[in-house]
């Protein structure tokens, strides 16, 4: 009996860490395709989504990411244009192309991504990814969240490589 259960638990831990290595290796090779591997695969790792999904829900857990990260800019630019009256007008015109990165980009993303129509996603998300680097410039070379408007365009843009992948 004590010799049957281990066999029972080698066979279904061997068969649990195969899983878990096919999932990195699947991962990894999406992530390969994008054009900041490294981010893609933080990212991904982070969300338990990632072991029971495939292409389309893979670049479903980066525009959720790229809408936690939007959303986090839109509160901080909100901040800012209240602490800087000098670059309110930049702050309004990102709180403008962060709007649009929120309620229509990302939203357009996601519902084209579970109809099935990856077209649409991937114009979403180069939208998102273009809007992000137009805030940047409201600044006139001089922006304060230059950071955060570079990782929101370097995850949309993983977003829209994954997405390329099922065109």
């Amino acid at each position: 009996m004590a010799r049957t259960f281990l066999i029972v638990s080698v066979v279904l831990f061997s068969t649990r860490f195969s899983s878990v290595k096919s999932d990195a290796h699947f991962i990894d090779g999406i992530c390969k395709h994008t054009p900041n591997y490294k981010k893609c695969v933080s990212i991904i790792h982070s969300d338990p989504r990632r072991s029971a999904t495939d292409v389309s829900g893979l670049a479903i857990i980066v525009v959720d990411a790229l809408k936690t990260k939007s959303q986090a800019v839109m509160k901080l630019l909100r901040f800012k244009r209240s602490k800087l009256p000098a670059l309110k007008l930049a702050y309004d015109s990102c709180i403008s192309y962060y709007d649009a990165i929120i309620n229509a980009d990302i939203v357009e993303a996601r519902e084209a991504l579970e109809k099935g129509d990856p077209k649409f996603a991937q114009n979403g998300m180069n939208d998102a990814a273009n809007e992000a680097s137009f805030c940047e410039t409201e600044f006139k070379g001089k922006s304060p969240i230059t950071y955060y408007n570079q990782d929101v365009h370097a995850t949309a843009a993983i977003a829209s490589s994954i997405v390329q992948l099922l065109l």
